[in-house]
């Protein structure tokens, strides 16, 4: 095979994490003691997505997002909470979820027979993804993991691939493709690196200019199709 490493994100692209965050954010809001409905959800959804995107631009250290985000939910429904506390509340809940994307497991079993190099790199916080990884038993398919929160660099900035790059075995980039959803930081980390990506598309949305993935799939299945391509 052309590829003999590959570098998985995570959320969204092996967990479930909409799954994982609707099932936590209710928790929140049963603490706070108000209703989980469309317009609450998109509002923690809005927030958390620029604090995230204000994160990978460098303009938010990571270690700020858990506070920022939930104090700025906070404020919108004018509600009355310590933001640490709810904070700390709704990570349990995503570090506890065993929901996957459909086919993770069967996609890693069949990677591990021909022998590559798995690795995950992931811009999640460590105290969510350590235990995530342990309680879904994704574990041991991997040789590295790599979290963001630990090492004190995210994707897509160029240190956090050069980290990366140490970690694994495989120096030749050309040999190495990265897997993910995430247009920018799994696509446009890869682009500026020099190595193949796989966008993984699964809500099926239109690619946004300024974005050219190796590759595209919507579904886990179809990145053996991939592989057998790049031969």
């Amino acid at each position: 095979m052309k590829y003999t490493t590959i570098l998985f994100d995570a959320d969204n692209t092996l967990f479930d994490f909409d799954a994982a965050e609707a099932s936590s954010l209710r928790k929140v809001c049963d603490t706070l003691g108000i209703e989980m409905d469309r317009q609450t959800f998109n509002l923690y959804h809005h927030i958390n997505k620029k604090c995230w995107d204000d994160f990978e631009k460098g303009k938010l250290p990571q270690a700020d997002i858990q506070r920022t985000r939930f104090g700025r939910f906070l404020d919108r429904l004018e509600l009355k909470a310590d933001p640490a506390a709810i904070g700390d509340l709704y990570l349990t809940g995503l570090s506890e979820s065993k929901t996957l994307i459909e086919g993770t497991v069967e996609m890693l079993d069949r990677l591990k027979e021909k022998d590559l190099e798995l690795v995950v790199i992931t811009n999640g916080l460590k105290q969510v993804q350590r235990p995530h990884f342990k309680h879904t038993g994704l574990t041991d398919y991997f040789s590295e993991i790599i979290v963001s929160d630990e090492i004190g660099v995210s994707k897509p900035h160029r240190a956090f691939f050069d980290y990366t790059f140490k970690k694994i075995k495989q120096k030749d980039k050309s040999k190495v493709v990265i897997v993910g959803d995430g247009l920018g930081s799994d696509i446009k980390g890869g682009m500026r690196y020099g190595v193949d990506t796989v966008w993984f598309n699964k809500r099926k949305i239109q690619m946004p200019k300024g974005y050219k993935p190796t590759y595209t799939i919507d579904r886990l299945e179809e990145l053996f199709g991939v592989l057998e391509l790049a031969n």
